[in-house]
Formats: structure tokens, sequence, C-alpha cells
């Protein structure tokens, strides 16, 4: 039955993906039995009424569920929070590590334990970076989010009618999506933030590797603010993406307007053009000859990049608010 279905589905949804199947099998045992045991003149369907609201709140059943209490974020997107705290984790990882080895392998400039030394600290500061910002996005979307979920409030009695409906599969929201789209933020943010140098051309020559950085270093550290809110922008907008579970309008909105602030802090970020290495192509044409006009080529470059940029983040905006429109009122 639908209503049955529906109760199990909000007991279960936030709970851990591991606990879900037993945790619906024994409760959907727990309902048939109640049932059978039951012994009123009414009809089925009213009994399963009088059965669930018997059971009562299903967030208040979901939390007896629970192996223990947690509040640093809440309970309902803690297990969320604590999964993508570990895909940062291993992203800045990796990311840092890959550009280290790459930076101290064809680097000439700095010794082994200069570079070891600095890794270290890297590491450290990156990953207490990182525990921050993600900490701080889960508690922007648990604030936000508070005023919309209808079983947490103590001056409203509950009813069957606050329980929500099971989603369509098409109007779910791929978590392997947002968690690609945290690792990809992870990595590059981190790089940028910590290894600039790391975005340069690598040219092979007898005498070695000649590195050609694409970004003016001392710039971009002028710029790690902005870097640092990008950050907390990319991973915010999946959060809320991997909270909700499925697409709405709310959603859509949320997510498209983080967008924006991204799009808009991105442009101001790469259309500074004391950022880029203006002699870029300048110092590639020593080693490699390209054959046509060198400012033409830069310029090209350049823009050619903000244009990806540009035409990437209206598409997800235009897709968000696609979905969101689509399916905000689907239902089972």
């Amino acid at each position: 039955m639908e209503l049955i279905n529906r109760y199990i589905y909000a007991v279960t949804k936030d709970l851990p993906a591991k606990q879900r199947e037993d945790i619906s099998k024994e409760l959907r045992g727990l309902i048939e039995d109640m049932l059978e045991n039951y012994d009123g003149p009414e009809a089925y369907e009213e009994k399963v009424k009088k059965v669930l609201t018997d059971l009562g709140n299903p967030e208040i059943l979901s939390n007896n569920y629970r192996a223990t209490s947690r509040f640093l974020i809440g309970p309902k997107n803690f297990n969320s929070y604590i999964m993508v705290l570990k895909i940062v984790f291993v992203a800045v990882f990796v990311g840092l590590s890959v550009a280290t080895a790459m930076t101290g392998l064809f680097s000439y400039e700095d010794n082994a334990f200069k570079i070891i030394l600095q890794y270290i600290t890297s590491i450290f500061a990156a990953l207490s970076q990182a525990f921050a910002w993600v900490t701080i996005s889960f508690a922007i979307a648990e604030y936000y989010q508070m005023p919309t979920v209808s079983f947490n409030t103590r001056n409203k009695i509950w009813s069957l009618d606050d329980l929500p409906h099971i989603p369509k599969k098409e109007a779910k929201i791929s978590r392997i999506e947002s968690i690609v789209g945290i690792i990809f933020s992870s990595i590059f943010m981190s790089i940028i933030y910590l290894y600039p140098k790391f975005f340069a051309v690598y040219i092979p020559t007898p005498n070695g590797i000649n590195i050609i950085p694409i970004f003016d270093i001392s710039t971009v550290e002028g710029f790690k603010l902005i870097i640092a809110i990008l950050f907390l922008l990319s991973i915010a907008k999946e959060i809320i993406k991997l909270v909700a579970g499925k697409w709405n309008l709310k959603v859509a909105i949320s997510t498209s307007v983080l967008s924006i602030i991204t799009l808009i802090l991105t442009l101001i970020l790469f259309t500074n053009p004391n950022i880029w290495n203006q002699s870029l192509v300048k110092d590639i044409v020593k080693y490699v000859d390209i054959g046509f006009d060198l400012v033409k080529a830069q310029s090209l470059l350049f823009k050619s990049f903000i244009g990806i940029i540009v035409i990437a983040s209206l598409g997800e905006i235009v897709g968000s608010l696609y979905k969101g429109i689509k399916y905000n009122n689907l239902k089972m």
C-alpha cells in the first residue's frame, strides 16, 4: 500500500544506505504484525492509518534507529557530511600529492628536503581548510533546510498528511554526479590555492624540462580569498544536491544562485589580465614554433578559456532550472 511505503520511506531515507534495507524489512514486518493484531471493525485502509498514526512521527522513529546521537551537523545530514568530508580529504590529498610530485620531478631549484617540508605543511593547511569549509557548507545547508522540514517542529502535531511522497527515478539527483563534482572542485581548488605553479606548460628539451607557468604566481597569491570562496560555493552546491536527493524548484533555484555567484567570482578572477603569465606564448615559441601571431594567439587562448567557463556555467544553470521546474511536483 502506498501509505505504508511512504511511511517506511520517511523513516529510512536519511539513514545510512547499508541499514535502509534491513530497517525497511523490520519496519514493514512490524506494521504487518500490528495490522494483524488490530481488532477494530474498520476497513483495511483505515486500520493502516491508525497503525501508522500509533507508530508516530517518522523522524523520531528514524532517530531511534540510529546507533548514536549526533549533533555536530544534525542527524539528518550527518552521514552525508562524513561522506563528503572523506571525499574532499582524499581528493585534496591526491591532488596535492600529484602536484608536489610533478613539481619536484621537473623542478631543479628546490632540494628534496624543502619539497617534502612544503608538501607536509601544504597537506596540513589544505586538510584544515577543507574541514572548515565543508563544515561551514553543511552548517549553511542545515540552517536553510530547517524551516522546510515538516517533521522537526515541536509546535505542530504530526499527521499522515506530512508523509513525503516517494520520488520517481527521473527526479532523483545522481550521487555519483555530485561526488565527481566534489572531487574535481577539491583537486582543482586545492592545487591552484597552494600550488599555482603546477598549472604550467612542460616542454622537454635536451637540457631537461622547461616549465612555463600559465598564471602569474604573485598575482594568484592576492586572490586566495576568492579562490577559497569559490571552493566553498562549489562544495555547498553539491551538498545541497546530496542532502535534497531529488530535483525540485527550491534545489534548482538554490544551486543556480550559487552557480551565478561562482560565475561572477570566476570572471573577476580570470578576466584580470594580471593573473595570467603575459609572456606565456612568447616563452613557448622559444622552444616550439607555433607559426602565427603571438599576441593574437595569447589573447585567443585566454578568451577561449573564459568562454568555455561562461558556456559551461550557463548550461549548468539552465539545466538545473529545467530539471527543477520539470520535476518540482513529480510524485509517485
